[in-house]
C-alpha cells in the first residue's frame, strides 16, 4: 500500500498511554479514491486487521470512542515485526486525522419503521446505535433517505441518537434510496469485530460488532446537486409553537376591538324604531356570538399556551441560540474590521514617518543651501582679503627696493670715504672714528663683512615640513546636492526593466521584482546560478537605472586566496607609519559614501558594491568585519580598518581608521555552485537574501547583449530617502502568518529554525512589495530565498520526513507557493542524488 493512502477506519478500542503518549489502534474499513470507497482488501495490514495512531490534533478526546468513524492518511510504521502479534505494518500520519463527518465522509443509518419524517427532529432519542455515530448523517425511512441532519447522541447501553436540522441548511433533501446505493461513493461493511475496552482486539474479551453505511463527501454532493427527489421543509414543534404565537400575542388591538364592539352593540341589539327591520339585529346577534366564540377560544389558548410556559423556554431558547450564532457570524467579521483598522492605523503610521523623513529631507536641503550661501559669502571676503593682502605686499616689495637702493648709494658713499682714508688717512681718522658707532650699525666694521652680507643675501629661511596631500574625493561630490529624488518606485521599476531590455539582457519578470526587491530591503543580496546567466551584469544594470554617476559603483573581483579583512580593504604600513589602501578600491568607495553622507544626508545616491564570486574565499574570514556591522544601528554601525596609532599624524587616511557604513551602501554577491568555491554558511545565508538566476530560453537570448553598448538612462536620480519611503515596516498576517507557523517544526529538524532577525527580514520584505507583486508572490520569494535555502542535513530520515511535511503544508494552500514547492522537489532530487537512501535502513 502506497505511503500517503486516505482511508476510513473505525476506532478498535480505548484510548491508552504509553511514555507519556496516547495511543489508539483503529479497524481499517474502506480506501478512498477519485471520490470512491474502496473495500480494504485482505492481507494489506497483517497481524491483526489493524493501525497504530498517536492521537494529536483531536478535540475533545472525549470523543474517540471505540467504533466512532476516523478519516486519514497512512504510513508505515517505524518499526514492524511479521512475527510479533503485537506489532502492525501501518499508522495513521497523526497530523492528518479527521473524526468523520463534514467534508470527508457521511454515515446513512436505518430508521425505526413505525417513524415518520417529521418525528425525525421532533423526538428525543429518536434513532438507536450500536456505536457513536458521525457529525453529520443521513437516515433510510423505507425507500427514501432523508438529510443532512446533525446528530447528538449519548450512551445507555446502545447509543440514542437526537438529530437537528445543520445551521447551514434550512431544507432536507430527499434520496432514492436504490439509487444511493448503487452509486460509487457508497460501501457497507458488516459486523466489524471492534474491542469496547482498552485492551486491543486479539486481547479483548469484551468484543462487539457495529455494521456502517458509508458515502464519501464528494458524492454526496453531487447527489446533493443532481439526484435529489425533492427538497422539503421539516418544521420542529418549536418553530410551530413561535409561528403560532407570533399571530396570537397582540392581544392589545382584539380587546380595543371587542370594546368598541360592545359599545355598538347596545344600540343595534335592541330593535330601534326607526330601523323598521330586525335584519340589522340578527346580523349583529350572529357576528357577536360568533367573535364572541372565537374570541373566548383564542384567550383559552393563549392562557393555556402562557400557563404551559413552553413559549418562556423556547424564546429564551431561541435568544440564546440566536445571540450565540450573532456572535459566531459577527466575530469573524469584527475580527477582520479591527485587523483591518489596525492595518490602515499602521499604513497611516508608515505615512506619517515617511513624510516625518520628507521634511526632515527638505529641512536638511535648506540647511546644505544656507551653508552653500554662506560658503560662497566666506569665499568672497576671502579673494577681497588675498587682494588686500596682494596689494600690501607688493608696498612691502616696494620699501624693500627703497632701503636697497639706499644701502647702494651708502656703499658708494663708503667707498669714496674709504678712498678718502686712505689718501688723507690721519686726517680722516677722526672722523671715521666718530662715525664708527654707525658703521659698527651698518656692519661696516665687521672684519669678515663682505662674507656676512654674501651669506645674508643668499641664505633662505628653513621650509615648513609640507602638509600631507589633502583627499580628493569625486568631482561629483564637491558639489552640494539640492535635487529631488525619484519618488515614485513603480516609475523606477519600470526605468530599470527597460534599460535591461534596452542592454539586451531577458530575465524573468518576477526575478527583476525579487532583485529590486531584496537590494530595497537588505543591505546584502546574493546571487547565485550557472555561470552566464547574468549574475554580474545585473548589479551594473541595476546601478545604472539609478541614474546616479557610475563612480557609486563598484566590482570588487573576490582572490581564491583571500583569508582576513585586510585582502579586501588593505594594511597600515608600521615601517613606514602609513595605511596602504588594497588595490581593490573598496577602501576609498567606502570613505567617498561615508563623505556624500556628511554632505548630503539623506539626498545621498546609492553605493553598489559587487562581490564578484564572493565564494572563490570564505566570505566569513575577508568579510566578517561587514558581516557583524550590518544588523547594527546609529553608530555601531561601522568596520574598523586599522588603529589610528599605527600610523603618523601627517597620513590622510588617518580619520577614516573606522568607516561608517551609512544607509547609502548595498553589498551584492555573486556566487557559483561548483566544486571550486566555499559552501555559503548559515550565518552568512541568515543576512542575506539568496536569489538564484535561472537561464531563460535561447530563443530570447540577444548576442549584442552588453552593459557598455547601452546609454544608461536619465532622470531624476534614486536616493536613500526614495529607498526609505517604498519600505514598510509590519508583522505578516493571515495566510503567511499560518503558513510560517506550521512550518517551524519542520525548519528546525531541518537544521534551519526560523530566527528573529530572518522572520523581520521576511515580514519587512512582504509589507514592501508594493504594487510591483501580490502579497502571496511576495511571501513565496522569500520562502526561497530566506527558508529553503538554508535546508541541510536531508540525509537523515527525519529530515526527509520534515521535507514531506513542508510540502503538505505548502500543498494545502493551492498554487499559492509554486516556486517554493518547486524549490523542495529539487532539494528532494539533488539529495537522492548524492545519497542512495535504499541503501540502508535508518530507525525513525
Amino acid at each position: 500500500m502506497a505511503r500517503g493512502t486516505e482511508i476510513v477506519a473505525a476506532i478498535a478500542q480505548q484510548p491508552f498511554w504509553l511514555n507519556d503518549n496516547q495511543f489508539v489502534t483503529v479497524r481499517p474499513i474502506a480506501v478512498i479514491e477519485n471520490e470512491r470507497l474502496g473495500p480494504v482488501r485482505e492481507g494489506d495490514y497483517p497481524n491483526r486487521e489493524l493501525c497504530w495512531w498517536l492521537i494529536r490534533g483531536i478535540s475533545p478526546q472525549q470523543e474517540l470512542v471505540p467504533g466512532r468513524l476516523i478519516v486519514g492518511r497512512v504510513e508505515e510504521a517505524a518499526q514492524f515485526d511479521p512475527k510479533d502479534s503485537d506489532k502492525d505494518k501501518f499508522q495513521f500520519e497523526w497530523d492528518s486525522v479527521r473524526l468523520g463527518g463534514l467534508r470527508n465522509v457521511i454515515e446513512i443509518v436505518d430508521g425505526p419503521k413505525n417513524l415518520d419524517r417529521r418525528d425525525l427532529i421532533n423526538r428525543a432519542n429518536a434513532l438507536e446505535l450500536d456505536h457513536p455515530p458521525t457529525s453529520l448523517i443521513l437516515v433510510r425511512l423505507g425507500e427514501r433517505i432523508y438529510g443532512p441532519f446533525k446528530a447528538e447522541w449519548e450512551y445507555r447501553g446502545r447509543y440514542l441518537i437526537t438529530l437537528f436540522k445543520p445551521q447551514s441548511s434550512l431544507e432536507t433533501t430527499v434520496f432514492d434510496a436504490a439509487r444511493v446505493q448503487k452509486d460509487p461513493g457508497f460501501i457497507t461493511r458488516h459486523r466489524i469485530l471492534l474491542s469496547a475496552c482498552d485492551q486491543p482486539l486479539n486481547k479483548s474479551i469484551d468484543t462487539f460488532s457495529p455494521s456502517y453505511h458509508i458515502l464519501t463527501w464528494e458524492r454526496f454532493e453531487a447527489l446533493q446537486q443532481n439526484e435529489a427527489l425533492e427538497r422539503i421543509r421539516l418544521y420542529s414543534d418549536d418553530e410551530v409553537v413561535r409561528q403560532v404565537a407570533k399571530q396570537v400575542l397582540p392581544r392589545k388591538r382584539l380587546r380595543d376591538f371587542m370594546q368598541e364592539w360592545k359599545d355598538v352593540s347596545q344600540v343595534y341589539l335592541t330593535t330601534q324604531d326607526h330601523l323598521g327591520s330586525n335584519d340589522v339585529v340578527d346580523v349583529f346577534k350572529f357576528l357577536n356570538t360568533r367573535l364572541t366564540g372565537q374570541t373566548e377560544a383564542v384567550e383559552e389558548l393563549v392562557e393555556s399556551i402562557l400557563d404551559s410556559g413552553v413559549l418562556e423556554n423556547q424564546i429564551e431558547r431561541a435568544i440564546t441560540n440566536r445571540a450565540r450564532l450573532h456572535i459566531e457570524t459577527h466575530t469573524a467579521k469584527l475580527s477582520a474590521e479591527v485587523e483591518e483598522k489596525i492595518n490602515n492605523l499602521r499604513q497611516q503610521e508608515q505615512d506619517l514617518i515617511h513624510q516625518i523623513g520628507r521634511l526632515t529631507n527638505d529641512l536638511e536641503r535648506r540647511r546644505r543651501q544656507e551653508e552653500a550661501q554662506l560658503e560662497a559669502d566666506l569665499q568672497q571676503q576671502r579673494l577681497g582679503f588675498e587682494q588686500w593682502k596682494a596689494t600690501e605686499n607688493t608696498s612691502i616689495e616696494q620699501a624693500r627696493a627703497d632701503i636697497a637702493q639706499q644701502r647702494q648709494i651708502l656703499e658708494e658713499g663708503l667707498k669714496e670715504v674709504a678712498a678718502r682714508f686712505v689718501n688723507n688717512r690721519q686726517e680722516l681718522l677722526k672722523d671715521f672714528l666718530s662715525m664708527s658707532p654707525f658703521l659698527t650699525q651698518i656692519g661696516v666694521l665687521t672684519a669678515n663683512a663682505n662674507e656676512y652680507h654674501a651669506s645674508t643675501a643668499t641664505e633662505k629661511p628653513s621650509a615648513m615640513t609640507a602638509p600631507p596631500p589633502l583627499l580628493e574625493p569625486p568631482a561629483f561630490l564637491k558639489e552640494i546636492s539640492s535635487v529631488r529624488g525619484l519618488e515614485k518606485e513603480e516609475a523606477f521599476f519600470n526605468r530599470f526593466k527597460e534599460h535591461v531590455a534596452n542592454a539586451g539582457f531577458r530575465f524573468r519578470p518576477l526575478d527583476l521584482v525579487a532583485f529590486h526587491l531584496s537590494v530595497k530591503c537588505g543591505d546584502l543580496t546574493i546571487l547565485g546560478g550557472y555561470s552566464g546567466t547574468g549574475k554580474s551584469s545585473l548589479p551594473v544594470l541595476y546601478a545604472q537605472a539609478l541614474a546616479g554617476d557610475e563612480s557609486r559603483y563598484l566590482a570588487v573581483d573576490v582572490s581564491p586566496s583571500w583569508l582576513e579583512p585586510g585582502d579586501l580593504l588593505g594594511r597600515a604600513n608600521l615601517l613606514e607609519e602609513k595605511f596602504q589602501p588594497a588595490a581593490t578600491g573598496l577602501f576609498e568607495h567606502l570613505v567617498w559614501a561615508a563623505m556624500e553622507t556628511e554632505r548630503n544626508g539623506r539626498d545621498s545616491g546609492l553605493w553598489m558594491i559587487c562581490l564578484d564570486e564572493m565564494n572563490l574565499a570564505q566570505p566569513e574570514h575577508y568579510f566578517s568585519g561587514f558581516l557583524q556591522a550590518l544588523p547594527r544601528a546609529g553608530q555601531q554601525r561601522s568596520v574598523g580598518v586599522f588603529s589610528p596609532s599605527a600610523v603618523c599624524r601627517a597620513d590622510p587616511w588617518r580619520e577614516w581608521a573606522r568607516i561608517p557604513l551609512n544607509s547609502n551602501l548595498r553589498f551584492i554577491g555573486t556566487v557559483n555552485y561548483d566544486e571550486t568555491t566555499k559552501p555559503l554558511s548559515q550565518r552568512l545565508r541568515d543576512r542575506a537574501n539568496e536569489l538564484r538566476l535561472e537561464a531563460v530560453p535561447f530563443g530570447s537570448l540577444q548576442r549584442t547583449a552588453s552593459t557598455s553598448s547601452v546609454t544608461p538612462p536619465s532622470g531624476a536620480p534614486v536616493t536613500v530617502a526614495s529607498f526609505d519611503s517604498w519600505t514598510c515596516d509590519m508583522t505578516l498576517t493571515g495566510q503567511a502568518a499560518s503558513v510560517i507557523d506550521a512550518m517551524q517544526q519542520p525548519l528546525a529538524v531541518l537544521g534551519s529554525p526560523l530566527t528573529p532577525r530572518r522572520y523581520q527580514a521576511i515580514a519587512r520584505f512582504v509589507a514592501s512589495a508594493g504594487n510591483l507583486c501580490s502579497a502571496e508572490e511576495a511571501f513565496d520569494m522569500q520562502l526561497r530565498q530566506r527558508v529553503l535555502s538554508q535546508v541541510r542535513g536531508i540525509f537523515r530520515a527525519e529530515s526527509r520526513r520534515a521535507l514531506d511535511d513542508l510540502r503538505s503544508i505548502l500543498e494545502n494552500h493551492g498554487s499559492t507557493f509554486s516556486g517554493a514547492l518547486q524549490l523542495l522537489e529539487r532539494i528532494a532530487a539533488e539529495s537522492a542524488q548524492a545519497i542512495d537512501f535504499d541503501a540502508f535502513e535508518v530507525d525513525a
